[in-house]
């Protein structure tokens, strides 16, 4: 597995001949030696639906001949990224939008059809496999949640535990039915890996209301 240092925001990852790294292609790349770079469509039959809508689906395979070639990622504007390490056997769910690059991994589309996913039009989400590592953009100041309860806006998810189940924040009239946002809660339990929430929604995204949400993923759901 390839090593890498994050500082200030950065990542600088060692490659190894016997390495690839696969990075979006919009996301600028610094190395301090020659590397091979090509366009490529890695594990194109894995969550092939989401990795299209969140233009993952053609990447940039970054190489090399040399050893221990550093080769830099990095975020403009004051973002930052977060990398996560996977073991054999581990996995996560990731935020395919907040998604930069990835090493030798594999991905699954997941369906929710509870009603907190419909409202909040997050029906399908992707999990990542190890072994490998994953490399996700922040818009800095994310937080990561361990334990007890958590209250977001499933905007703002970066990367959670499969099995870490959420809930409709409470809806009790018209009122947050029709004109508040759609929020989530959840309750961390033993043995569940961190919750990654990054300090605002992406943008673009939507944060529209429960109700608006449950109508569209009916008609036009989205992949995460």
């Amino acid at each position: 597995m390839c090593k890498f240092t994050e500082h200030d925001g950065k990542v600088i990852v060692s490659l190894q001949p016997q390495h690839c790294l696969h990075v979006r292609r919009n996301v600028p790349i610094h190395a301090s030696s020659r590397i091979r770079q090509s366009v490529i469509t890695p594990v194109p039959w894995q969550a092939t639906l989401a990795r299209i809508f969140n233009n993952l689906l053609f990447m940039l395979r970054v190489s090399t001949e040399y050893a221990n070639s550093r080769v830099e990622l990095a975020c403009p504007g004051g973002k930052q990224i977060v990398t996560i390490e996977l073991a054999e056997g581990e996995c996560m769910a990731v935020s395919l939008s907040h998604l930069i690059a990835f090493t030798r991994t594999r991905f699954r589309s997941c369906a929710n059809f509870s009603l907190a996913a419909f409202a909040c039009d997050r029906n399908f989400s992707t999990v990542v496999y190890g072994p490998g590592i994953v490399f996700l953009q922040t818009n800095g100041n994310h937080r990561l949640h361990t334990s007890g309860a958590v209250t977001t806006s499933p905007h703002q998810l970066v990367a959670w535990d499969p099995k870490l189940r959420f809930q409709l924040d409470h809806v009790n009239d018209l009122m947050d039915l029709y004109l508040n946002k759609a929020r989530i809660t959840c309750q961390f339990t033993p043995k569940i890996r961190p919750l990654l929430v990054d300090s605002v929604p992406k943008e673009g995204s939507d944060t529209s209301n429960p109700l608006f949400s449950f109508i569209r993923s009916i008609y036009l759901p989205r992949f995460h």
